[in-house]
């Protein structure tokens, strides 16, 4: 309850949204078919449609998305059809990624697209590498680096990613600790 009143309160867009819906699902808090259109839709938008694909494919398994709905099976064939090419790029952004001389951009961009898919291990090298390499959002990869931490069960570093998030991620990033705290 406390998360759909966070996010119903302070209106969140783009990224933030998605962290927050991310522990949302992660906590079973979508609270019906328009949570699980929302989650999938700002994925989809956002290039993660492993992400938007799996998350709907939950939605109907779990009996609170229709499968007839239109809308819904239409965002479900475009994240379908995009899937092939997405996982391809992601040899293309490790490769850029590993550059000498690159920002961390290459490499939270790999981050992004593994933690879309569910392969947070294989998320959290790429967003240490973003943090090292600099030009990031480091609020942002921080949240993401702590939740592929959480998510694989490294409470204690995720702990560490999720203290150091300021800014106008601060509140995402203790409701996450907060997840880690009583999911010990």
């Amino acid at each position: 309850s406390a998360l759909v009143t966070y996010r119903d309160g302070s209106r969140l867009e783009g990224q933030m949204a998605l962290d927050l819906f991310r522990l949302m699902r992660l906590t079973k808090s979508l609270a019906g078919e328009r949570d699980f259109f929302e989650y999938a839709a700002l994925a989809n938008e956002r290039a993660l449609p492993g992400e938007a694909k799996s998350m709907i494919e939950e939605g109907f398994s779990t009996g609170v998305v229709s499968k007839t709905s239109r809308a819904v099976n239409e965002m479900l064939t475009t994240a379908s059809g995009k899937i092939a090419s997405d996982r391809a790029s992601i040899a293309v952004s490790e490769k850029q990624a590993n550059a000498a001389g690159a920002t961390g951009r290459p490499a939270a961009g790999a981050g992004d697209a593994f933690l879309g898919y569910g392969e947070d291990a294989k998320a959290v090298p790429y967003y240490k590498m973003a943090l090292q390499k600099g030009g990031v959002d480091a609020d942002q990869v921080n949240t993401r680096l702590g939740i592929a931490l959480a998510r694989s069960g490294q409470k204690e570093e995720a702990r560490k990613y999720f203290a150091a998030v300021g800014g106008a991620r601060a509140d995402i990033a203790k409701f996450w600790l907060l997840y880690v705290d009583l999911n010990p």
